[in-house]
This record gives structure tokens, sequence and C-alpha cells, in this order.
């Protein structure tokens, strides 16, 4: 007999995939058995939405916090009409990068639905276009894209690199929305261990975002409009 490792793929036996009939028995009996198995607690909603808060967030930093793609975004925003080609951007560059990481680069800021691609003959051009991206992650966006047009460059990148980090945006938000900055109130609220809070907290305190003192944090104001608008998002 041929071994399951000879089988060609058509001789191999599938896997059973369960209707959705079967799915929905077997709900029905795990919560008729085990109530709480299949009963979500009324929190569930409120941290879901946190969560897809959070990542909104983490999408957004992971983006800006990067002065290369800073950069090509600059590109980019600064010739709306004609758009932009890898050859090009790689050009403006100067030999910071290759195409293979431009590409990557713009790759990850189309995803975040804040670039157009379009293909004209062998070339790709991208275009500012943020259709694509949620209203949240558009507004933020919109914003960034404002200044660099006013500016020339946008570059406070270690606060966007600051609160990639879950624990340290909340605490941001908590403290924007007027909360107790003392060391104690910080650890009980978010159930963090004292004895590693500064050392958490100290990429915020690096990148400006925060001040630290003996017993207690605050947020550096006056703050960023830009960044004041991605620490709501955290909420």
């Amino acid at each position: 007999e041929a071994s399951s490792a000879g089988l060609s793929a058509k001789a191999r036996p599938k896997r059973r995939r369960h209707s959705a009939r079967h799915r929905l028995f077997r709900k029905c009996v795990i919560g008729a058995l085990c109530p709480a198995a299949v009963v979500r607690p009324r929190s569930a909603p409120i941290e879901c939405r946190k969560e897809m808060n959070m990542r909104k967030v983490w999408d957004l930093c992971k983006v800006f916090e990067n002065a290369h793609r800073m950069t090509l975004l600059a590109e980019i925003y600064n010739n709306l009409d004609c758009g932009a080609n890898v050859g090009w951007l790689v050009d403006r560059m100067s030999g910071r990068l290759e195409a293979p990481a431009v590409t990557q680069y713009l790759r990850q800021i189309e995803l975040l639905g804040l670039l157009r691609r379009e293909r004209s003959g062998r070339y790709v051009n991208y275009y500012d276009d943020m259709r694509g991206a949620a209203s949240d992650v558009r507004e933020v966006a919109a914003l960034i894209r404002d200044e660099i047009r006013s500016s020339g460059f946008y570059d406070d990148h270690g606060m966007f690199r600051a609160l990639m980090n879950a624990f340290r945006a909340r605490v941001c938000h908590y403290l924007l929305n007027g909360g107790n900055g003392n060391k104690r109130e910080i650890c009980e609220r978010f159930g963090h261990v004292a004895k590693y809070l500064a050392r958490d907290l100290r990429p915020a305190v690096e990148s400006g975002l925060l001040t630290a003192s003996a017993e207690s944090y605050e947020l550096r104001l006056p703050m960023d409009p830009i960044i004041r608008r991605v620490i709501e998002l955290a909420a």
C-alpha cells in the first residue's frame, strides 16, 4: 500500500468541514450544559471596542513613528497632482532607501487606507487618497497632512513610538481626562506593578509626552493637537 506521504493531493483524505447547522447544534448543546461558555459578560462589547480603538492607535503610530515613512508621505503630499512612483521616491530619498524598502513602506501606508495606487504602463503611481481609511484615522492623517503642507515636515516620531504601547496610551488618555497622576493611583487603576511603572513609562517621558516627579506623572502642556487626537482614540 502507498504511504500517505506518496498520495497525490486529490487522493489525500480531506478534513471534515462542519456545516452551519452542525455548529449551531454544538453551540446550543454547549450553551445548555455550560451557559457561561457561550454567554459573554456585559462588559465584553466595551472591551472589544477598547481593543478596536487601541488597534487604530497602534496602526497609526506604526506608520507615523518612522521617519522614512513620514518623508515618503511628505513627498507624496507635496506632489498631489501627478502622484509619485517608486523610482522617483528613491531618487528623492538620495540613496537612503532602496526600491524594495520604499515599496514596503508604501504598502504599509496603503494598508492603513491613506494612499491610492494606480498603474500607468510599467509604473505604479501613489496618490493621496484617504477614502479607504477609518474616519478617526482619516482625521489624524488630515491633520498631519496640513502640518506637512504648512511647515514642510512633521517630526514627532518619538511620541508616536511611545503611544504604540497600550498601557502608555491608556495612562495618557487617563491623564488627559483629568485623572490623578499619582504613581500609586495609576498602579491601582491599571493593575500595574509599582516597581515596573517607571520603566514602562520612560519612553513617554523621554519623548516629551509626560513629565515625571518623585510621586506623580503629568502630561506636558501645551500639547500638539495631533498627539492629543491620537490619545483620545485610546478610550
